[in-house]
C-alpha cells in the first residue's frame, strides 16, 4: 500500500466530506487531493527527484498534512521534522540527514 491511497479512496468514496479543518480553514477530501497533486507537481518542478529527501520547517497544520502527503506522491522521501521545534535539534537532525535544495547536486540545506 502506498501512503497515498487514502487520499485517493476519500476523493473516489467522500470527496464533499471534510477532511481537515485547522483554525477558521476547513478542507475537502476533493480540496485536499487537488492540494497534495499540485504541491507534487510543484516539487517535481523544483527539481525534486525520486528518492530525494525533503524536509519541512514548520508549525503543524493542515499545511504540515498536505505536505506529508504530497512528497510520497512526488516520489521523494519525507524527512521529519523534530517536535517541539527546538532550533538546536532541528540543527543537529538537518545535519545528520541532510535534505539537498531542488535543483542544485550535493548541497545541504
Amino acid at each position: 500500500m502506498y501512503l497515498t491511497q487514502p487520499v485517493h479512496r476519500s476523493l473516489q468514496t467522500k470527496p464533499d466530506e471534510i477532511a481537515t479543518i485547522c483554525g477558521d480553514c476547513q478542507f475537502t477530501f476533493a480540496a485536499q487531493a487537488d492540494r497534495v497533486a499540485r504541491l507534487a507537481g510543484g516539487l517535481v518542478g523544483l527539481g525534486v527527484a525520486p528518492g530525494d529527501r525533503v524536509a519541512y520547517l514548520g508549525l503543524n497544520s493542515d499545511r504540515y498534512l498536505q505536505y506529508y502527503l504530497a512528497v510520497p506522491w512526488a516520489d521523494a522521501v519525507v524527512v521529519p521534522r523534530p517536535d517541539g521545534g527546538v532550533q538546536g535539534a532541528a540543527h543537529r537532525r538537518i545535519r545528520r540527514h541532510p535534505a539537498r535544495e531542488p535543483g542544485r547536486k550535493g548541497v545541504e540545506a
